[in-house]
């Protein structure tokens, strides 16, 4: 396989709102990302939130990522063991991403992906294919937000097929030697 060559697409690199994204991806959050050995990744769902529409959709969205750093890597399966899943999505926080490492913060365990559903007033179903977009770009390793519209790391609009900028990022991201790896 040839070398992962990186560049960013679209505006002038030498923008500084260009470098930060990129900065802050591979400093701040220090290469943090899955080990793909095992391409498979595994997603668990509190059932007692997401009934099985919510589900496809966020699966739906967390797919868009397959296949990006290689023929089928990553790919995504729902699994029914929360203990044993790489991704736990549930409702208990606002909308967001975050790692848990083991007790040295050497070792990347599993990712929580909250996605905010209201039972009381819930929002249709397909709402939520964007935000999963872009909550998985986060759980695979892109810590940071673009500042370009049009990327699906981007904080603007709801995005839902990752950009140029969004693979590339990941693609190099996954080029470099791990810090911290599954």
């Amino acid at each position: 396989q040839a070398p992962v060559t990186f560049s960013f697409v679209g505006p002038d690199p030498s923008d500084p709102r260009v470098y930060d994204y990129a900065w802050d991806v591979f400093n701040r959050y220090r290469n943090v990302r899955w080990r793909l050995d095992d391409p498979e990744l595994t997603v668990w769902f509190d059932d007692s939130v997401f009934s099985a529409p919510y589900r496809e959709q966020i699966m739906r969205g967390f797919r868009r990522w397959e296949g990006i750093l290689g023929p089928g890597k990553p790919r995504f399966r729902e699994t029914a063991g929360q203990d044993d899943a790489n991704f736990q999505v549930d409702s208990r926080f606002g909308l967001g991403a975050g790692p848990r490492f083991d007790k040295d913060a050497t070792r990347l365990l599993r990712v929580f992906i909250h996605m905010p559903l209201s039972l009381s007033d819930p929002a249709p179903p397909e709402n939520f294919f964007p935000s999963a977009v872009h909550e998985m770009g986060h759980g695979l390793g892109l810590w940071a937000h673009s500042p370009y519209q049009g990327d699906v790391m981007s904080t603007f609009g709801d995005e839902s097929l990752p950009s140029e900028r969004d693979v590339a990022t990941l693609r190099h991201l996954y080029a470099q030697p791990p810090d911290l790896t599954d």
